[in-house]
C-alpha cells in the first residue's frame, strides 16, 4: 500500500451544454500524484464514447496567474478520463478556467468541451516559494519521443554496419561453397563414368556366362546322345551272357559317370550363382557410392542454383543408369532362375535315363554281384544328401511389416552357412530394384534389408536353401526376437 493514498473526485462534463456550474476543487501546493479528478464525458446526458486507439484527450486551460496548462489525460474506460491536479496547477490559489479537448491522431479533428473551473484553495502554510510556470506535458512527451527516435536511428546505423560485415562474410562463405559445389559436381561426373565402366564389365561377364551355359547344354546333349547309343548297343548284344556281363559292368560305370556329370552340372550352376551374387555385391557397393554423392549434391543444391541446368542433365544421366541397373538386375534374377531350373531339368533327365534302364536290364536291390545293378529308387536314396534342397514358398510382404527398413523370416532351416537363393515374383521386380533389397542369414533367421523403405507389397515365389530334404514353413517378423 502507498504511504499517501491519492484523493480521487468524480465529476461530469457535458460536451453539449455549458459547464459553468462545475467546480473542481484542490488545495494550494498539493501535487506529485496526490489529487485526481475522474471526469465522465457525456453528450446531452448520454455517455460520450471514446475510441482510445485513435484519439488523445487533453486538459488545457489558464491558471489564476494566466500561466497555461496543456496536459495529457488518462482514459479510464469508454467515456471516463482521469485528470491529475499537478503541482503547477495548484501552485497559485484562485479560480482557473479549463476545458477538455479530444484530438484525433489520424485526422485533423478536434472537439472541445465548454469551460469549467478548478478552484485552488489557499494553503494555511506559506508556500509562496513555489514558482508558477507553464506546463505542457504533451510537448515534453513529444520531445522525449524525438530523442528516442534519434537513439533508435543511431542503433539502426550501428546495426547496418554490423549487417554489412556479416554480409561480406556471407559472400565469402558463398564463394567458398560455390567452389566446393564445382568440385562435388566433378566428383559426381567421375563416379558416373566409373559406373558406366562397371556396367560394361557386367555386360561382358554376362556374355561369357551365356556362352558357358550354351557349352554346358551342348555337352549335356552329347551325353544324352551317347547314352542312347549305349542303350542300343546293350540291346543288340543282350543275348550273349558273357558280353552282357562286360556291358553291364560298363553300364554301371557309365551310370556313375552320368550321376557325376549331373552333380558337376549342379555345382557349376551353384558356382555361377555365387559369381552373380558377388557381382551384385560389387554393384551394390558402387550404388552406395552413387547414393552418397547424390546426398552431397542435394545439400549443395541451394548454393549452386546457377548450375541447376548442368546438374539436371547429370541427374537425368544417373536416372537413366539406374533404370539400366534395374533392368540388368531383373535379367540377372531371371537368368539365375533359368540356370537353376536347367540344372534341375538336367538332373531329372539323368534320373529318367536311369529309370528307363531298369525296364530293359535286370535290377536287383537285394544282392550285390558283378552282374547286378541298383534301381533308381535306391540310387536316389544314396544321393539325397547332396541332391535335395529345402524351400519356403509364396511369401507376401506388405509395406507395413518393415521396421527400420528390415524384415525377418524366422525358420529353423536357416543357418549362418546356408546357401540361400530368393526368387521374387515377376510383378515385384520393379519394387525390389527400386528399394535395393539385400539379405543376410544366421541361425534360425533370414534378414531382408531395404536401402529405401518399400511402399508397396512384395511377393516372394520361393526361397531355396541348399542341403535340406523337404519343403518348410517360415514366419515373417519385423524384429529378430
Amino acid at each position: 500500500m502507498e504511504e499517501i493514498q491519492p484523493i480521487i473526485q468524480s465529476y461530469i462534463v457535458d460536451f453539449a451544454s455549458n459547464n459553468n456550474f462545475l467546480f473542481v476543487k484542490g488545495v494550494q501546493g498539493d501535487g506529485y500524484q496526490t489529487r485526481y479528478a475522474d471526469i465522465t464525458l457525456t453528450n446531452n446526458g448520454q455517455p460520450y464514447e471514446l475510441v482510445r486507439e485513435s484519439i488523445r484527450v487533453i486538459l488545457r486551460g489558464t491558471k489564476p496567474d494566466n500561466k497555461e496548462i496543456f496536459n495529457v489525460c488518462e482514459i479510464i474506460d469508454s467515456n471516463t478520463i482521469r485528470v491529475e491536479i499537478t503541482q503547477q496547477m495548484s501552485a497559485i490559489p484562485g479560480k482557473g478556467n479549463y476545458e477538455i479537448s479530444i484530438m484525433s491522431t489520424e485526422k485533423n479533428k478536434l472537439l472541445t468541451s465548454f469551460p469549467f473551473f478548478i478552484i485552488i484553495s489557499p494553503s494555511s502554510f506559506d508556500v509562496s516559494n513555489l514558482t508558477s510556470t507553464n506546463e505542457f506535458t504533451l510537448l515534453v512527451d513529444k520531445i522525449n519521443q524525438v530523442d528516442k527516435l534519434e537513439d533508435k536511428a543511431d542503433q539502426l546505423i550501428s546495426d547496418q554496419e554490423t549487417l554489412k560485415v556479416e554480409l561480406e562474410k556471407t559472400i565469402e562463405d558463398s564463394e567458398r561453397a560455390t567452389a566446393d559445389s564445382i568440385a562435388a559436381t566433378t566428383d559426381c561426373r567421375n563416379a558416373t563414368s566409373d559406373l558406366r565402366e562397371l556396367h560394361k564389365t557386367v555386360q561382358e561377364a554376362e556374355t561369357i556366362r551365356i556362352s558357358n551355359e550354351n557349352v554346358r547344354n551342348n555337352n549335356e546333349q552329347n551325353r544324352i546322345d551317347s547314352e542312347l547309343l549305349r542303350q542300343q548297343q546293350a540291346q543288340d548284344f543282350a543275348d550273349a551272357e558273357a558280353i552282357r556281363v562286360i556291358q553291364e559292368n560298363e553300364r554301371q560305370v557309365n551310370t556313375a559317370t552320368a550321376i557325376t556329370n549331373a552333380e558337376n552340372a549342379t555345382q557349376i550352376a551353384i558356382h555361377q550363382t555365387e559369381l552373380m551374387e558377388n557381382l551384385e555385391d560389387l554393384i551394390s557397393a558402387n550404388e552406395a557410392i552413387r547414393q552418397s554423392n547424390e546426398s552431397e549434391r542435394i545439400l549443395n543444391e541451394d548454393i549452386r542454383e546457377d548450375f541447376h541446368g548442368a546438374m539436371q542433365e547429370l541427374e537425368d544421366t544417373i536416372s537413366t543408369n539406374e533404370t539400366t541397373r534395374q533392368e540388368q538386375e531383373e535379367k540377372r534374377q531371371s537368368d539365375t532362375a533359368t540356370a537353376i531350373s536347367n540344372a534341375e531339368i538336367a538332373t531329372e533327365a539323368a534320373w529318367e535315363v536311369v529309370n528307363s534302364l531298369q525296364t530293359n536290364l535286370g535290377i536287383d536291390d537285394d544282392s550285390v554281384t558283378h552282374v547286378t545293378t541298383w534301381s533308381s529308387n535306391k540310387i536316389q536314396t544314396q544321393t539325397q544328401e547332396w541332391f535335395w534342397r529345402k524351400s519356403i514358398n509364396n511369401i507376401l510382404i506388405s509395406s507395413d511389416l518393415w521396421s527400420n527398413n528390415k524384415l525377418y523370416i524366422l525358420s529353423e532351416i536357416f543357418s549362418e552357412d546356408s546357401v540361400v537363393d530368393i526368387y521374387y515374383n515377376l510383378n515385384s521386380f520393379d519394387m525390389v530394384a527400386e528399394c535395393d533389397l539385400r539379405y543376410t542369414q544366421g541361425d534360425g533367421y533370414l534378414c531382408i534389408i531395404a536401402t529405401y523403405t518399400p511402399y508397396d507389397s512384395i511377393l516372394i515365389d520361393n526361397i531355396m536353401i541348399e542341403n535340406y530334404y523337404s519343403q518348410a514353413e517360415g514366419n515373417i517378423s519385423s524384429t529378430l526376437n
